[in-house]
C-alpha cells in the first residue's frame, strides 16, 4: 500500500502501476483510493492500493488484520454490525469506507447492507455468526472481487 497524498490526483499512483506492474488501468478506482488486483486460483489479491488520505489507509490495514480495532470496536460489534456502527466511529468510517467501496464494485447498496447486517441480532436474525470478527467477515463478502486477505500467495511471518 502507498499514501500518495496530494500526488494522487496528479497521477502519480497511474504511473507507479505502469512501472511496478506494466498495467495501465487499476481495477478499480474510488475517492481517494485505487487498487490493483490480480487473480490466482480465482482468488482475487490487491497486488497494489494507492491511498488518498490516512483514513483509507487505516481503513486497508484494518481489512487486512494489520492495525486492530480497539477493544471499544470490538465491544461494539460483539452487539452487532449495525449497533457497531451506531456506536463507534472506527466501526462507522469503516462501515461506510466498506459502503462505498462495494457500490463501487456493482454490488447495490442494499445488497451490501444486507451483507454488513447478516447475524446481527438488532435486525431479527436467527442467530449472530460464531466469528470473532464479523465486520471483517462481512468485508471479505463484499470485497471479494478485488481482494482476498486470506487467499493464496500466503503471508511470510516474520
Amino acid at each position: 500500500m502507498l499514501l500518495v497524498d496530494d500526488e494522487f490526483d496528479k497521477g502519480v499512483a497511474d504511473t507507479l502501476l505502469q512501472v511496478l506492474f506494466r498495467q495501465t488501468a487499476f481495477t478499480v478506482q474510488y475517492q481517494e483510493q485505487a487498487v490493483y488486483s490480480s487473480k490466482q486460483n480465482d482468488v482475487a489479491k490487491a497486488r497494489f492500493v494507492c491511498v488518498k488520505t490516512a483514513e483509507a489507509a487505516r481503513n486497508w490495514l484494518r481489512y487486512w488484520g494489520d492495525l486492530p480495532f480497539s477493544e471499544e470496536a470490538l465491544d461494539a460489534m460483539s452487539r452487532g454490525w449495525v449497533h457497531a456502527r451506531r456506536t463507534n466511529d472506527e466501526c462507522r468510517t469503516f462501515g461506510d469506507w466498506l459502503l462505498g467501496l462495494g457500490i463501487k464494485l456493482g454490488n447495490s447498496e442494499e445488497a451490501v447492507r444486507r451483507v454488513l447486517k447478516r447475524g446481527d441480532p438488532n435486525e431479527g436474525s436467527i442467530e449472530a455468526p460464531e466469528v470473532e470478527n464479523p465486520l471483517l467477515e462481512a468485508a471479505k463478502d463484499v470485497l471479494c472481487d478485488i481482494d482476498n486477505p486470506e487467499g493464496s500467495p500466503r503471508r511470510c511471518q516474520p
